[in-house]
C-alpha cells in the first residue's frame, strides 16, 4: 500500500477499519488518516494490557475497539483496559462471528487442498497443516465483520502476495503457522469477483480490491 496514494480514498469512506493497531502516521497519504473501528487479536491486547498506561487506543479513544480473545486472561485485560480508559468503547468479538471466520478458514483451505493435482503438493500441505491446528487471521476475522455491517467494500492490501500481511514491512519478519494465507487470499479473490461460496447463505456486499 505505501507510495500508492490512496489516503484520501480511505478517508473518504463512511467507516474504516485498521487491524492490530497498524500504524497511520506518516502514512497518511498512502493509508489515511480516518479510523472508525480498530479490531485486534487477544495478544496484542495483552501487550497493550502489560503497559502502564493501556496504550490500545493509538488512533484516539474515540475510535471503537474491538478485540479478539480467546484465553481467560484475555478476558482481564479487557477489564483492565476499561478500568483505565472508562469512556473508551472496548468490545469483545462475539462467538457466532468467530464460528464463521472459522468456518471459511477450514472450508477454503479444504478447498485448496482438494483442489492440489501434484500429490507431493499434497503431502506438503497436510504435512504443514498437522503441524499445527488451524486458525483464521484477524484480516480475516475483520473482512468477515465487515460483510456483515457494510453495503459496500473496499479491501486494500488484501490482494498482495499470500505471504506478506503488514503492510509497513517491506519483508515478512515471520508468518503464522497456523494460519493459511492463501486459502484466505482465495477467499479474498472470490468476494472480489462475487463468486464466494458464502453467498449461498445471504447476500454478500459488492467488494473490490484496491492495489
Amino acid at each position: 500500500m505505501l507510495g500508492q496514494g490512496h489516503g484520501a480514498e480511505i478517508d473518504r469512506h463512511a467507516m474504516v477499519l485498521r487491524l492490530n493497531n497498524s500504524p497511520n502516521k506518516g502514512h497518511e497519504a498512502d493509508v489515511g488518516a480516518k479510523t472508525t473501528v480498530s479490531l485486534i487479536n487477544g495478544w496484542r491486547l495483552h501487550w497493550c494490557g502489560e503497559r502502564p498506561t493501556c496504550p490500545c487506543w493509538p488512533y484516539g479513544i474515540d475510535v471503537a475497539l474491538m478485540a479478539y480473545v480467546w484465553e481467560p486472561f484475555m478476558l482481564e485485560d479487557i477489564k483492565l483496559c476499561r478500568s483505565m480508559h472508562p469512556n473508551a468503547l472496548i468490545l469483545a468479538v462475539d462467538k457466532e462471528l468467530e464460528v464463521l471466520a472459522n468456518r471459511i478458514a477450514r472450508e477454503y483451505t479444504a478447498r485448496r487442498f482438494e483442489a492440489l493435482k501434484d500429490l507431493e503438493e499434497k503431502k506438503r500441505m497436510l504435512a504443514e497443516r498437522q503441524k499445527v491446528k488451524l486458525n483464521f487471521s484477524t484480516g480475516l476475522l475483520g473482512v468477515a465483520l465487515s460483510l456483515g455491517l457494510c453495503q459496500r467494500l473496499s479491501l486494500y492490501g488484501f490482494n498482495r502476495n499470500a505471504s506478506q500481511h503488514h503492510f509497513w514491512e517491506s519483508a515478512t519478519r515471520h508468518e503464522i503457522p497456523d494460519h493459511d494465507y492463501q486459502s484466505e487470499a482465495d477467499f479474498y479473490a472470490e468476494l472480489a469477483m462475487g463468486s464466494s461460496s458464502l453467498g449461498r447463505y445471504w447476500p454478500l456486499p459488492p467488494t473490490r480490491f484496491v492495489e
